[in-house]
């Protein structure tokens, strides 16, 4: 990497701390301790408001997403192969 092109991931990160400390802020702020389980939320109510909270802001973000069963879920980048 050139010094220009660090500068330029530099200046990028330091663009998106401010939102990513605030996401990380929401994101803690859900009571994710195992309850009872419930229909889609095999381990209670807010071990599943964490989980669609994380996949919502990533499908937001331009990730495609998969829940599987509730349980544990994914993002993954797959750029459009048309575009180049």
């Amino acid at each position: 990497m050139t010094l220009k092109q660090i500068q330029v991931l530099h200046d990028l990160l330091e663009d998106l701390l401010p939102q990513y400390w605030q996401d990380l802020a929401q994101l803690v702020a859900i009571p994710s301790v195992q309850g009872p389980a419930e229909p889609d939320a095999p381990y209670g109510p807010g071990p599943k408001a964490a989980l669609d909270w994380v996949l919502d802001r990533a499908k937001a973000m331009g990730f495609e997403t998969v829940n599987l069963d509730h349980k544990v879920g994914y993002a993954q980048w797959s750029p459009d192969p048309n575009q180049a």
